[in-house]
């Protein structure tokens, strides 16, 4: 099915010249085994199923309407394990330095105070928040959870895109492209080891309760409220809409945000 192609100066994931690299091979005679129909009828699956589930994202100055289902790529990218090792902890090393940058601007100020970075940089920047100066945030940790964007070069090496702390940083289409892949191909899984997805909730409940209580955006997009349900459904957390609520209840702890409120199990 598939015609080989010329990525010109662009780095190539899957063939190197015409052939496959050895961590594509496996995913390459599968897809070759498709006719065009075949994947045409599992594309629109996919969507189907996107569709059902209300996964969607906004388009801002779009016309004929804001909200489309999640694009979808049965392409995957495939990180053989050793390169994820790396990967892997350079993320984990960029984010704890991010970390440390809000700790200090939002407290002791030694970067600005030191000239490595301009004070005006800093307090023009309209996502500064000077209300939160000192405050004493749980574990001195500010980022709940980090969506890194990763590209490659010509050559193949990574280089971070974009640092987004939002919160829930479009978690919950990490997880579902990954469901509905499972669902839609699921011969592309059968020869590959590859690292599941399961024990991720667990460790954001852990890591959630370790920060209670914890400011949420006051974002009611469509695409925030899905992640922000995704994200703590069966969690024992209960998602509430209000204007105004008041708890008296010293078995339940508490997060606020403008828009809405969530109770934990403690």
């Amino acid at each position: 099915m598939m015609n080989l192609y010329e990525s010109g100066l662009f780095f190539d994931e899957m063939l190197d010249g015409k052939q496959p690299k050895p961590h594509y091979r496996s995913f390459y005679q599968k897809l070759n085994a498709f006719s065009k129909a075949q994947l045409d009828e599992k594309y629109q699956q996919a969507q189907s199923s996107f569709l059902r589930q209300g996964i969607t994202f906004t388009v801002y100055g779009a016309q004929g309407g804001t909200e489309r289902t999640m694009p979808f790529d049965f392409v995957p990218i495939i990180i053989p394990f050793k390169q994820w090792e790396m990967i892997e902890a350079g993320v984990k090393q960029r984010v704890q330095a991010l970390n440390c940058f809000l700790q200090d601007i939002y407290d002791k100020q030694t970067i600005i105070n030191d000239g490595l970075i301009p004070r005006q940089l800093i307090e023009n920047n309209p996502y500064y928040y000077y209300q939160m100066l000192g405050v004493k945030v749980p574990i001195n940790n500010h980022i709940f959870l980090a969506g890194i964007d990763l590209i490659r070069d010509e050559h193949g090496t990574y280089f971070v895109l974009e640092d987004n702390l939002r919160n829930p940083s479009g978690i919950s289409y990490v997880f579902q492209n990954r469901y509905v892949m499972k669902e839609v191909y699921p011969e592309f899984f059968s020869k590959h080891t590859i690292q599941s997805l399961d024990k991720q909730m667990a460790f954001m409940k852990k890591a959630l309760l370790a920060h209670r209580p914890r400011c949420l955006p006051p974002d009611a997009e469509p695409r925030a409220l899905k992640n922000i349900q995704f994200f703590y459904c069966g969690k024992s957390l209960t998602l509430k809409k209000t204007t105004s609520c008041f708890i008296s209840n010293k078995k339940l702890s508490f997060l606020f945000s403008i828009n809405y409120f969530f109770l934990l199990k403690v």
